[in-house]
């Protein structure tokens, strides 16, 4: 099973923030928001 919580928290470090995203509100809303319940079920090993 995918832990979501820690894929998030390595997709904000990693793909955001590491590109020179410091905004605090942008990086909070990233670091909530669960971007799987937005993707479709074939999708979520690309999520």
């Amino acid at each position: 099973m995918i832990d979501w919580s820690r894929a998030r928290e390595r997709m904000v470090r990693r793909q955001v923030a590491a590109r020179g995203v410091h905004d605090p509100a942008t990086l909070g809303a990233m670091w909530v928001v669960p971007r799987h319940e937005f993707v479709l079920p074939e999708y979520l090993d690309l999520a």
